[in-house]
């Protein structure tokens, strides 16, 4: 007897989360269509967040630092600041700094995962998304989140 319960509540549950990514869907397709008009030129870092998010950003700016020489790279992968810089040109820049400028060495991926997570980079994201060039986060959490809930449990059974 409990087993037709059983059913019946799972049936429910995969019911609303099938409604939930129907609705996160047309979310996403409505914050994808209705902003968007460029009214200024965007920056080098911000047009890398919308090409790839905040690892892109992270990658950019290592990069840029490399090619200036405030950054070295080791073969084993590891990143240091090898003299004091003093031409920091932009925030995201110094949170890379405050990362690698640390005794000792870092792997790169370190860095560049700490710089994505930073604050600066964060900043130009949520920019971003109140002038409608990338969408929500929360819109792809949601998006994603019931993705999950509604093929996780089918495809589990499939195996």
């Amino acid at each position: 007897m409990w087993r037709d319960w059983f059913y019946a509540a799972a049936a429910a549950l995969w019911l609303v989360a099938l409604v939930n990514l129907l609705v996160a869907g047309l979310r996403l397709v409505n914050a994808d269509e209705s902003r968007g008009h460029l009214k200024r030129d965007l920056s080098l870092l911000e047009l890398a967040y919308v090409a790839g998010g905040p690892g892109r950003v992270a990658a950019t700016v290592l990069a840029r630092m490399k090619h200036e020489g405030q950054l070295t790279l080791g073969i084993d992968g590891t990143a240091w600041v090898p003299v004091e810089t003093a031409g920091v040109v932009d925030e995201v820049e110094r949170a890379a700094l405050e990362v690698a400028n640390v005794p000792g060495r870092r792997k790169l991926a370190y860095v560049a995962a700490r710089t994505a997570d930073s604050w600066p980079v964060r900043k130009i994201g949520y920019r971003l998304e109140a002038e409608g060039l990338v969408i929500p986060r929360s819109v792809l959490r949601r998006y994603r989140w019931t993705w999950r809930v509604v093929w996780g449990p089918p495809s589990c059974l499939c195996l």
